[in-house]
C-alpha cells in the first residue's frame, strides 16, 4: 500500500521513496513503460486488449494541480459509455466507496491492471452493446475529481 510521504509538501513524484513505492511493481510487471517527467508525471505504453489482440498506447498522467488523480488517455475507437466528454476514461465510481475505486495508495500496478480491464470491456462493448460488470451514471469531466476539490483523495 502506497501513502505519499507528508514529509515532503511537494506531490508525490517530487520524492524519491514515494515514486520508488508507487512505480516499482509497474516497472517490474509492465515491459516498456515510459516515464515523462516534467510540470507532472506521466506514464506511457503499449497494451494488448486481452482476447483482442489489438495494441493500445495509453498515457496515464498526473498534474501539479491534481498529483493524486490520474487522467487515462488511450488511442483507438473513443466510442465507449464510459469516456468523459474529452475522450478521457472514466475508470471507475470515484464517489463510490474505498474498494470500488482506485486510490493513489493502491500503487500505479494496480492503476494499469484496471485500465486494461476497462480496454477489454470497451471492446467487448463495441462488439456486443453490453458493458461487462457494474455501470454508474456519470457526466462530463468536470464532474470528476479532476475538476472538484471537494473529494479527500483529490489533492
Amino acid at each position: 500500500m502506497v501513502v505519499p510521504s507528508h514529509s515532503n509538501p511537494g506531490p508525490w513524484f517530487g520524492n524519491d521513496r514515494d515514486r520508488v513505492h508507487f512505480e516499482g511493481a509497474a516497472r517490474l510487471a509492465v515491459p516498456g513503460l515510459r516515464v515523462r517527467a516534467g510540470a507532472g508525471r506521466n506514464y506511457e505504453f503499449d497494451v494488448e486488449v486481452p482476447e483482442y489482440g489489438v495494441v493500445r498506447y495509453l498515457v496515464i498522467e498526473f498534474t501539479m494541480q491534481k498529483p493524486l488523480v490520474p487522467v487515462i488517455r488511450v488511442d483507438g475507437p473513443a466510442d465507449s459509455p464510459h469516456r468523459f466528454d474529452d475522450g478521457t476514461l472514466c475508470v471507475w465510481d470515484w464517489r463510490g466507496s474505498a474498494h470500488e475505486r482506485w486510490e493513489f495508495r493502491d500503487g500505479l500496478r494496480h492503476l494499469l491492471g484496471l485500465v486494461v480491464e476497462h480496454l477489454f470491456k470497451e471492446a467487448w462493448w463495441r462488439e456486443n452493446q453490453e458493458w461487462l460488470g457494474p455501470e454508474a451514471p456519470h457526466g462530463s469531466a468536470k464532474e470528476s475529481p479532476r475538476e472538484s476539490a471537494t473529494k479527500s483523495n483529490d489533492l
